[in-house]
């Protein structure tokens, strides 16, 4: 019988659990506390990336004035669709929040 063995998760495993959880079409408030609240425990759940800065980000294909606005205030960048690519609609004066 053989044992399977399970490794820690790669850097691609864990982008694409961050991809999940960010690509929403639509946002609301408790969506973005559930986010923050997963980006607070990366460090724990994934402790070989504990010396990294962590910056969380909400992409969404369309997002209200309101839902960037709420983003922005918990220090999330915010991507939206843009033709056929990603804009960063953050403005200059922006600080994002470091995990």
């Amino acid at each position: 019988m053989t044992t399977l063995q399970s490794s820690a998760p790669t850097f691609d495993d864990v982008w694409r659990t961050i991809q999940e959880l960010a690509l929403m079409s639509k946002e609301t408030d408790r969506k973005f506390d559930d986010h923050l609240e997963q980006i607070s425990k990366f460090k724990v759940d994934f402790p070989r990336f504990s010396k990294f800065c962590v910056f969380g980000a909400v992409v969404a294909t369309v997002i209200s004035d309101e839902v960037g606005e709420y983003a922005v205030r918990k220090g999330l960048f915010v991507l939206a669709q843009s033709g056929d690519a990603v804009k960063i609609l953050n403005d200059d004066a922006f600080k994002p929040q470091q995990w």
